[in-house]
């Protein structure tokens, strides 16, 4: 079936999914869910909301970002010139980014979890356009240097399970900057090294360390100066990053805004920049002026709702209410 006018071409649905399936049905085979759930009480007899469980079971990933923390400490917070006392929740095991019951906890994190989600929608909705394509507009991203090597052998569901798990280690690389913490959860203020960790401690598939691997910003940098061809999971992920902060915005919006904030150094900054602009020309290039218009309008996918629901019910709120 085709829709010429798009450029997209969709493949019958048994022949292009049942070796996409069974790699994702190995994988999760492996996550030990009922054992993470009961870890961290994330069960009704716990008190947990059912629809926390039932999420963890729809896209078990999740299962990875659960962790416990303290009850409210007193802090110094540091950040620049700002010097403040603050009482919050500390990370005592794992990654503390999903099953929080507190809802000022729940809520101080929330933009995490909103960046996350909003980046792999559009990270999805690119991608499966490039699973979408005609053997002409496929070459002509070949011809624009995206290769597809690795992109061909995972299902688009795959890649949202590995990419939902790139913050997992950013709650405690903050508090690690931001209140000075050193433990064995708090040693390291970066986030890359600290997602790893998180990893490593579950013994994650190692798919998705590859996948990572664009998180490294230093690895990024130098596939962005290299001119080499850009993997297509890589081009994806990175403008569905730079394209959502907690809205959706432009490549060049984004980089206002990091401009402002600081933490990099004009050159990296300049060097990503026309990187994204150079993922953002492709994308328009080949799939038309209107796809990153029609990627912002597209509607919130189920299974996001899903996430942002059991995200905020595990704190007996729901997430506009904590979103206030």
């Amino acid at each position: 079936m085709r829709n010429s006018e798009q450029g997209i071409c969709i493949p019958p649905k048994e022949k292009r999914s049942r070796k996409e399936r069974s790699r994702r049905a190995e994988i999760f085979w492996h996550i030990p869910v009922d054992e993470l759930l009961a870890k961290y009480e994330a069960t009704r007899k716990h008190g947990m909301p059912h629809i926390v469980e039932r999420t963890i079971r729809r896209y078990p990933t999740l299962a990875y970002l659960f962790g416990t923390v303290s009850e409210p400490l007193d802090v110094v917070f540091r950040n620049s010139s700002i010097k403040q006392h603050e009482t919050v929740s500390i990370v005592n095991d794992g990654s503390g980014m999903f099953g929080l019951r507190d809802p000022e906890d729940a809520g101080r994190w929330l933009g995490i979890i909103n960046h996350s989600v909003g980046s792999v929608e559009n990270a999805i909705f690119l991608g499966d356009k490039l699973k979408r394509l005609t053997k002409q507009k496929r070459k002509d991203f070949e011809a624009l240097g995206i290769e597809f090597s690795l992109f061909d052998t995972m299902s688009i569901k795959l890649l949202r399970d590995g990419w939902l798990l790139f913050h997992a280690g950013q709650r405690k690389a903050d508090e690690t900057t931001w209140y000075e913490l050193s433990d064995t959860n708090h040693n390291t203020s970066d986030p890359y090294e600290s997602t790893l960790t998180v990893f490593h401690a579950h013994n994650i598939d190692p798919v998705f360390f590859d996948l990572l691997k664009i998180e490294k910003q230093g690895e990024l940098v130098r596939l962005a100066r290299s001119g080499n061809p850009v993997p297509a999971e890589v081009a994806v992920m990175v403008l569905g990053d730079f394209l959502y902060e907690q809205t959706q915005m432009t490549v060049s919006d984004h980089f206002k805004e990091m401009r402002q904030t600081g933490g990099e150094t004009p050159d990296v900054l300049f060097t990503l920049e026309k990187f994204g602009e150079r993922l953002e020309h492709s994308f328009s290039t080949v799939l038309g002026n209107d796809i990153f218009d029609r990627m912002r309008n597209a509607p919130e996918p189920i299974w996001a709702t899903r996430m942002h629901r059991a995200y905020a019910a595990s704190s007996g709120m729901t997430w506009d209410e904590l979103s206030s």
